[in-house]
C-alpha cells in the first residue's frame, strides 16, 4: 500500500513537473514555430500563390493626408483578384490562358502603403518565376497596375529564355488603363464586402477620350522614352491616358490582339522594344516615323471635328511660319545699336556650324510637334514633312564624312547631305507658300524620303 501510493505521488510530481516546464518554453516556442493566422493559398488556375496572414482588424482607413480609401489584403480575397487581372488580361489579348511560371504574391503587413510595390524574377532550368511583394493595406489601382505587370512579364517569357523581357512602360500602363476602365477599382475584393455586378457606362472609353481632347498628347518617343519629368504630376496622367489611348488603338487594328501577343513573345530576342514592334506589326508600320504618323491621326480622333476650331487653318499657317523663321542678331558695327531679322532653316543649315544647328533643329522639332498636336488637320501633312526632313538630316549629317558600312558603300560628304536637305526645304516652302494662297498643291508634292 506504501508502495502504491509513492507510485502515485511520483506520478503527480511528474506531471505538475512537466507542465510547468512547458510553460516556460512556451514563449520561446512561439518564437520559433509560426502562428496560426500564416497562410498559404493557391488560386484556381494555381498559378498565383498568395503568401500572408489572415486578418484580424478588417477596418478600412484613408490614405494618409489624401483622403483616398486604402483596401486591406487577406491572403484568400488576394488570390480572387490576381485571377480576375490574369482574365482581364487575357480578354484583352483574346488569349488562352497557357502560363508556365509561377507568381508568388507575399502581403507585407509592415510595409508602408506608399512603398513602391517591388516584383523581383527568378530564373530556373524549366523558366522563370515572379514574386510580388505589396503592402497589406494599397490603393486597388496601384494592385491592379503591379499585376497586370506580372501578369504580361510571365506571358512574354515563357520560352524561358535567360535574357529576361523588358516591358516598356506604355504597355503596361496601357493595359492597367484598360482594366480599370472596364471594372474600375471593383477588380479587388475587400474583406468584408458583398459581391456586386456594377453596370459599366456603354462607353468605357468615355474619360480617357475627353481628358486627352484636352491636354497636350506625347509622341511615340516620349512614351518608350519618358523623361522624368513625365512620371509625376499631372503629366503622369497624360501618360496614363496616352498610354491607355496607344493600346486602345493597336488592339482596334487588323490583326491587333494576335499582333500584341507576338510582339509580347518578341520581346525576349530584341534589345529594345521597337525592333519586336516593328516585327510584329511589319504589315503596317516600317518605320517608327510611320507609327508616329499613325499616332498622329490616331490623336486627331480622339478630339472630333467641333476640338479643331481653336486653330483656324489660317492660324496654323501662322504658327508654322514663325517656327521656321527664327529671329537672329545680325551683327552691329561699332558703336550701332544690334539689329534683329529673321532666319530660315535653309540658311541655318547652310551657314551655321553644325554643333549651333543641332541645338536650334531640336528646339523646331519640339515646336513642330506641338503644333501638330493642335493644327488645322489640313496642314498636319505639311508639318509632318519638315519633321521628317530635319530628322533625316540630323541623322544623316552626324554621320556624313566619318567611317563607311563595311559593305563597300561610298562615304556620304556632309556638302551633299546639305544640298539635298535645302532642295526639299525649299519645295516645301513653295507648298507652304501655296498653302496660304489657298492652293496648298499648285506645286508639286515632294518626296522626304532618306536619302540613301
Amino acid at each position: 500500500m506504501t508502495t502504491l501510493l509513492r507510485s502515485i505521488r511520483f506520478v503527480l510530481f511528474a506531471i505538475v513537473f512537466y507542465s510547468a516546464s512547458l510553460q516556460a518554453q512556451t514563449p520561446r516556442l512561439n518564437a520559433i514555430l509560426p502562428t496560426t493566422n500564416d497562410v498559404t493559398v493557391h488560386s484556381s488556375s494555381q498559378q498565383f500563390i498568395v503568401h500572408g496572414k489572415r486578418l484580424q482588424n478588417r477596418s478600412v482607413a484613408p490614405l494618409s493626408g489624401t483622403g483616398i480609401n486604402l483596401v486591406r489584403l487577406e491572403p484568400a480575397l488576394l488570390a480572387v483578384t490576381c485571377e480576375r487581372v490574369k482574365a482581364g488580361v487575357l480578354g484583352q489579348l483574346d488569349a488562352s490562358d497557357q502560363w508556365q511560371g509561377k507568381i508568388h504574391v507575399t502581403i507585407q503587413n509592415a510595409a508602408n502603403p506608399n512603398r513602391p510595390i517591388d516584383i523581383r524574377t527568378e530564373h530556373f532550368s524549366n523558366g522563370w518565376q515572379y514574386h510580388v511583394f505589396v503592402p497589406e493595406s494599397v490603393v486597388p489601382e496601384r494592385l491592379v497596375r503591379a499585376l497586370t505587370h506580372a501578369v504580361l512579364l510571365e506571358m512574354a517569357n515563357r520560352e524561358g529564355q535567360p535574357r529576361l523581357a523588358e516591358l516598356p512602360l506604355w504597355l503596361t500602363e496601357g493595359f492597367t488603363g484598360l482594366l480599370l476602365s472596364h471594372g474600375g477599382a471593383e477588380l479587388v475584393l475587400r474583406p468584408e464586402s458583398r459581391t456586386a455586378r456594377r453596370q459599366m457606362p456603354g462607353d468605357p472609353y468615355r474619360s480617357v477620350r475627353e481628358y486627352l481632347a484636352h491636354h497636350p498628347s506625347l509622341t511615340i518617343n516620349q512614351l518608350g522614352l519618358p523623361a522624368a519629368e513625365l512620371l509625376e504630376g499631372e503629366s503622369w496622367k497624360t501618360y496614363q491616358a496616352c498610354s491607355q489611348w496607344l493600346v486602345i488603338e493597336l488592339i482596334r487594328m487588323p490583326e491587333g490582339r494576335a499582333r500584341l501577343r507576338l510582339f509580347l513573345n518578341l520581346l525576349p530576342r530584341n534589345l529594345n522594344w521597337q525592333l519586336g514592334f516593328l516585327t510584329a506589326f511589319n504589315p503596317y508600320f516600317n518605320s517608327l516615323l510611320d507609327l508616329e504618323k499613325w499616332w498622329t491621326i490616331c490623336l486627331l480622333n480622339t478630339r472630333g471635328r467641333d476640338q479643331w476650331q481653336g486653330w483656324s487653318r489660317q492660324a496654323s499657317w501662322e504658327k508654322l511660319h514663325a517656327i521656321i523663321h527664327l529671329p537672329a542678331q545680325e551683327t552691329p558695327a561699332r558703336g550701332a545699336s544690334p539689329k534683329w531679322s529673321e532666319v530660315n532653316l535653309r540658311q541655318i543649315i547652310e551657314w551655321w556650324d553644325f554643333q549651333s544647328q543641332k541645338a536650334i533643329l531640336s528646339s523646331v522639332l519640339q515646336k513642330l510637334q506641338i503644333l501638330r498636336m493642335n493644327s488645322s488637320p489640313e496642314i498636319v501633312p505639311l508639318v509632318q514633312d519638315y519633321q521628317e526632313t530635319l530628322r533625316a538630316y540630323l541623322e544623316q549629317r552626324s554621320k556624313a564624312g566619318y567611317e563607311g558600312d563595311g559593305k563597300g558603300h561610298p562615304l556620304t560628304s556632309p556638302a551633299i547631305v546639305i544640298r539635298n536637305t535645302i532642295k526639299r526645304l525649299n519645295s516645301l516652302d513653295a507648298q507652304m507658300e501655296a498653302f496660304r494662297l489657298n492652293s496648298p498643291r499648285k506645286s508639286a508634292p515632294v518626296s522626304t524620303r532618306r536619302a540613301r
